[in-house]
């Protein structure tokens, strides 16, 4: 089987910035996923709602690769801490450098050791001060006007396998750093900062993409009640054999069982996604007269602890074209017996979702 071929990208809501001395670089897209799956790397950030409404409220919450794959049991595991800056509204000229200011009196406000912070100051700085994978902030009430009919409010955040500080001397970046248990400097593959942007837009709103489920080799991705392996039996076409495991304390669900590539170019697994026509929104502001306005183009991007693969899709008329469909091998040498499948769905009006598939992996090598 082929893999499909490389499409570009849709504009997504999440940049990331470089956290050097020297200064930061904007990225003109989704970081790329490094060829070391151990790297840290946010991999998306949702608004709920996905676009901003004057006087309401957005909750945001961060998706970064050691939340994804880490081993959580490890013994030499280190905690991932997460920050957040918020309160930076229609800045001069509309650009994202313009908050730096801002953002090096806000961490003010923090302790030497960010996660040391009082829970008291957090409270009075609602908003503007967050710890941890969510957070939330109100739209201005002015975030509009008649002479705007298009406001942008940038939040930032930092994520580091290690210990935040506070860094109010840095001017061109995320004023806070990352260190080790050691006290030394973490560089990029521990340590990333960035921003989510959400729009509000006078007359328009953006919902998040909907994902219905997944299909394995044609066959839906269900994960059924069992007591034993004979209450799974195989699946799909060709065929993917499933196995009755543990999905929490008191529970058993069949899950699918992935054999380990014999073939180093082949796919051996296609994964179908199921996405109605719910995702699929008018975006009138492209030709407001058109009968029947152009509608959203989706990425949809598939994550192993192994490797990464993205397909890009369009609505056109009655269905998505050309189909949401990747495709999926286990490398020969990958040692783990289970694996965890995320499967990240964007819109390119910043809308985004996310959903993780549990897998057996066959006979260890």
């Amino acid at each position: 089987m082929s893999a499909p071929s490389t499409v570009r990208s849709p504009r997504p809501l999440l940049r990331t910035v470089a956290p050097t001395l020297a200064g930061a670089v904007l990225a003109a897209c989704m970081p790329e996923a490094p060829e070391d799956t151990t790297h840290l790397r946010v991999v998306a950030v949702r608004a709920e709602p996905a676009t901003g409404t004057p006087g309401a409220a957005v909750e945001l919450q961060l998706l970064h690769s050691a939340e994804l794959f880490d081993d959580a049991s490890s013994s030499d595991k280190v905690a991932t801490e997460v920050a957040w800056l918020g309160g930076c509204h229609n800045p001069p000229g509309g650009q994202y450098f313009s908050c730096y200011p801002g953002l090096r009196k806000l961490v003010q406000r923090c302790a030497p050791r960010v996660y040391d912070t009082e829970p008291s100051a957090l409270e009075r700085s609602a908003g503007l001060l967050g710890l941890g994978t969510s957070f939330a902030f109100t739209v201005p009430d002015d975030i509009l006007g008649s002479d705007r009919p298009v406001g942008v409010s940038y939040v930032f955040f930092a994520v580091c396998r290690g210990t935040l500080e506070v860094r109010s001397e840095l001017k061109d970046t995320v004023p806070l750093g990352c260190v080790d248990p050691r006290g030394r400097a973490v560089g990029r593959t521990g340590f990333e900062v960035g921003f989510a942007t959400v729009s509000s837009v006078l007359g328009m709103a953006n919902t998040n993409p909907v994902l219905d489920g997944l299909r394995l080799n044609g066959a839906g991705l269900g994960a059924e009640s069992c007591q034993n392996d004979d209450d799974c039996p195989a699946i799909g076409e060709p065929s993917v054999a499933r196995s009755c495991q543990a999905a929490g304390e008191d529970e058993l669900r069949c899950v699918p069982v992935l054999e380990r590539s014999t073939e180093p170019d082949a796919w051996d697994y296609r994964v179908t996604l199921e996405v109605g026509s719910t995702s699929a929104e008018p975006n009138p502001l492209i030709d407001p007269a058109a009968a029947t306005p152009p509608r959203e183009a989706l990425q949809a991007e598939l994550l192993t602890p192994w490797s990464d693969s993205t397909k890009d899709f369009t609505w056109q008329t009655d269905a998505w074209r050309p189909a949401p469909e990747l495709w999926l091998r286990v490398p020969s040498d990958y040692a783990e017996a289970s694996a965890r499948l995320w499967l990240v769905l964007r819109d390119n009006r910043g809308g985004v979702t996310w959903s993780a598939y549990e897998v057996r992996i066959g006979t260890q090598p």
